[in-house]
Formats: C-alpha cells, structure tokens, sequence
C-alpha cells in the first residue's frame, strides 16, 4: 500500500512533532483525496499538541495535526458529483479529523471550496481557519452592523490580520492594540484605533464598544466586560466552554453530564459578569464550512481584503515552523509548502 509522510505528536506535551509514514488514505462515498500543496499552522495546532483542548478533543496517540490545507484533487469518493480530479482546492478539517501536515488528506466536501483563480496555493492555505473563525465571530455571533464598533485586541496575528479588514467591510468602526511597531500595518489593514497594547489604561479612555472579538482570554477578557455597551456583545476564542456553547455543541463535543456540569461551575465567573454587566456572551471555536469558505473568498476578492503571510517553511521543516508560530512572534500566516 503506498505510503505518505505524516507529521505527527506521540504524546501530549512540548515534544517533538515525530515524522510518520502512513498509508495515503482511500476516500469514502463523499470525500475526496486531496494531494497537500500547501498547509498553515494555526495556534490551535499546538493547543492540541500540549493537550490544552484533551478535554473537548481527546486524542489517540500518535495523533495527526494540522487544520487548514489547500491542494489538488486526486481522486473522488462514489457520491462525489460537485468536485472533480484535477480541481484546486482549500479548506479547514473538521475537528474530529485533521491532518494537514501532510502528503494526502482525505475531506468531505462540504467542508472545502475551490480555491479562487487569482490565489496561490499559499494562499488559499493561509485562509481557512483564521478567516472562518472571523467570520463565524464577527457575522455570526457579534452581528455586526455598519456604524457599529467593535474592539480586536492583538491585531497584529493571524486572526487580527484578517478579522480587522473583515470587520471594516461589514461596515464596522474597528479599534486595536499592537505594539507600536506594527501601528501602521494594521491601519493599512483598516483598523480605525490602534492603541498601545503596553498601556494598561488605553483602552478605558476609549468609548464602550458595542462588541468586543476576544482572542486573548485571561485577564484580558475579564477586563472586556467592562469595555461594553449594556447589551452589547463579547464572543471570546480562548475561555471555557459555556451554557451556550455546552447547549448548542455539547453533542458534537461527546460532552457527557459530569463534563457539562464542571464546565458550566469552570465558567461562571464569565456568566454572572456578562448577566451583570446586561452583555450577550459566547465562547466558540470555528466549524468547517465549505459554503462559508465560498462566501468568504467573495467577500475578500470583492473588498479587496489582503491575505498576510509572515514566513513559509518547505515541508521537511514542518517542525521549525510550528516553533515559529509558538514563539509568539509571527505576524501574519505561517504557511508550509510542498
């Protein structure tokens, strides 16, 4: 059986990534086969590596990762009728079956979308997880109206690289904070506000937002509340599993009734503050969507919305570039190539 090369994360902590060789995956009745051109490493990649998510995302070990890809298609499962042998593709894996740091991958389709002519394999990899994950924020759960503002803090990753210009087309008025150094590059990016994340004080001078996308959590969050108008709204990527998200995707999660019942006792610090302060709160993490990804590409294409890339490592060091992207000083996409 033909085998390819997986990376992949024998135990959970800061180790190594081991380099696997496995056999190319068969695609079932609705997926296809993707040949990998391209991969992004996302910090999530190394969440699951160091076992921060095991108690969503349990793994078996050795376990693959890597969420965002973009390749060719090789071969189509039996029911496969809206792709063909030969199209460029690009998506994010769903949850409970990633492995983009990869030769092959094999994906349902509905979680990919063709990858726009004017876009490079590089490209269309450095989209997927960061710019589903902003819109799922902003559209979906912030609701974002023209006129309306909202804060990014830490604009100048992955995420704020693409969140901010994506909140200025839904016609928001954006602030965030950085370091100095990278003041201009996010105002080239759209951001209306750009304040000095080293000043504790900046932000309570500024006027309370009518939402507030937080990717930071911590301390940082619990200050968010206070940064709100009453009944606004505050969706936040690194906190625990709520009432909502538990009610919503507590199924998809497998979460089972003692799970459920520590995350909601874990966050209720988060509850009561949002029920004090009359605020609309959510955690999420982003879902696969290939249709989303499509709507997406539009938008991006059509408001012109830049796609930052920082660095691109070959393949073979897949493991410098997760290292990269742990270091904390990535700005913009690092991005794998084939």
């Amino acid at each position: 059986m033909p085998k390819m090369t997986s990376f992949m994360f024998d135990r959970y902590g800061k180790h190594p990534f081991a380099k696997h060789q496995v056999a190319i995956p068969t695609p079932a009745a609705n997926e296809v086969l993707v040949q990998i051109k391209a991969a992004s490493v996302n910090p999530v990649d190394i969440k699951k590596r160091n076992g921060d998510l095991r108690f969503l995302l349990p793994e078996k070990h050795p376990a693959a990762t890597g969420h965002d890809f973009a390749g060719v298609v090789t071969a189509v499962g039996t029911n496969v009728t809206d792709f063909t042998v030969g199209q460029r593709v690009f998506g994010k894996l769903e949850d409970w079956h990633i492995g983009s740091f990869a030769d092959f991958v094999c994906v349902n389709t509905k979680y990919i979308a063709e990858i726009p002519t004017a876009w490079s394999f590089e490209q269309a990899a450095a989209v997927p997880l960061v710019a589903l994950t902003s819109y799922q924020a902003l559209h979906d759960n912030l609701q974002l109206k023209p006129g309306q503002s909202v804060l990014i803090p830490g604009g100048s990753g992955g995420i704020g690289s693409i969140a901010i210009p994506m909140a200025k087309a839904l016609g928001a008025r954006v602030t965030t904070t950085a370091s100095p150094k990278n003041f201009a590059r996010l105002q080239q990016l759209g951001a209306d506000v750009v304040l000095d994340y080293h000043d504790g004080h900046a932000l309570s001078t500024q006027p309370q937002f009518d939402a507030i996308f937080d990717t930071r959590g911590g301390d940082d969050l619990l200050a968010s509340f206070a940064l709100i108008k009453p009944n606004g709204r505050l969706v936040s990527l690194n906190a625990i599993p709520e009432a909502r998200f538990i009610a919503d995707q507590g199924a998809y999660y497998h979460l089972n009734g003692l799970k459920r019942v520590l995350l909601k006792l874990v966050s209720a610090k988060h509850t009561r503050l949002a029920r004090k302060q009359h605020i609309w709160y959510r955690f999420m993490l982003a879902k696969s969507s290939g249709k989303q990804l499509q709507i997406i590409a539009a938008l991006m294409q059509a408001r012109h919305i830049p796609i930052t890339i920082d660095r691109k490592f070959d393949f073979e060091d897949t493991q410098a570039a997760l290292d990269y992207v742990e270091s904390g000083h990535a700005q913009g996409k690092v991005v794998i190539i084939h």
